[in-house]
């Protein structure tokens, strides 16, 4: 927690000593705080599943032919290039300043924003928040619900000892989160956006969007800064 909050503070007061998020380098930095070069490896999601989001060939992609347990979900950007390393950097070095432009792309996705009731996000494991410090998803999830103008409320908690989900499979990711997660409050009717950083399978939004509908909540739509493009072309 004093790393962060010294990387906050050292932000906060000398904001141009931060390198690029990208590739390290000191050189002039654009407003995702990338170097001309790796602003340049940003991929905007284009082509996308027009379920899940993920870029494919602009079609319904075969996951999302599977059913899904929310209507819809957005992302900014692919999961590759310097979006990793914009992620990686808010993740796991105390860069969370990222998070105020993450959530302005975010937001710029939501087309479905009038519908939104209430912005929440999904939950961090145990472990990893006492390590961290804070749960990236939700620091998205507070900055998102501020630009949209409406509440943001923690719906969702884990139980410990949930295994980390980049850990699995994508059909143990399915069963690991849906065994491990609760809803906090009763829902009746609301229409909920859930926040992550990034859609992997969609085994977590579907397993929240779950536990949100099972709650009372009449729609439940996704936002995340990237997701991992789904290029199956259907045979």
């Amino acid at each position: 927690m004093k790393k962060f909050l010294d990387a906050l503070a050292r932000y906060t007061l000398f904001p141009e000593d931060f390198p690029c998020l990208g590739c390290g380098c000191e050189m002039p930095l654009d407003r995702h705080h990338l170097c001309q070069s790796c602003a340049g490896l940003l991929e905007p999601a284009v082509k996308v599943c027009p379920v899940c989001g993920r870029s494919g060939d602009g079609t319904v992609c075969k996951d999302c032919e599977k059913g899904r347990r929310f209507v819809k979900a957005v992302a900014a950007y692919n999961y590759t290039g310097s979006c990793k390393g914009i992620i990686y950097a808010m993740k796991y070095r105390d860069t969370l300043y990222a998070a105020d432009f993450m959530a302005w792309d975010m937001v710029a996705c939501c087309d479905f924003a009038p519908k939104v009731d209430i912005v929440t996000s999904v939950p961090s494991r145990r472990e990893a928040l006492l390590r961290r410090g804070y749960n990236q998803s939700r620091e998205l999830a507070v900055r998102c619900a501020r630009l949209m103008d409406r509440p943001y409320i923690e719906l969702l908690e884990q139980k410990r000892g949930a295994k980390p989900q980049h850990e699995l499979s994508a059909a143990q990711r399915r069963e690991n989160y849906a065994d491990s997660i609760y809803g906090i409050y009763p829902l009746e009717g609301q229409t909920v956006l859930l926040i992550d950083d990034v859609f992997t399978t969609g085994a977590t939004a579907d397993a929240c969007a779950q536990v949100l509908t099972d709650s009372g909540a009449s729609e439940v739509y996704v936002a995340v800064f990237a997701s991992v493009p789904a290029f199956d072309k259907k045979s």
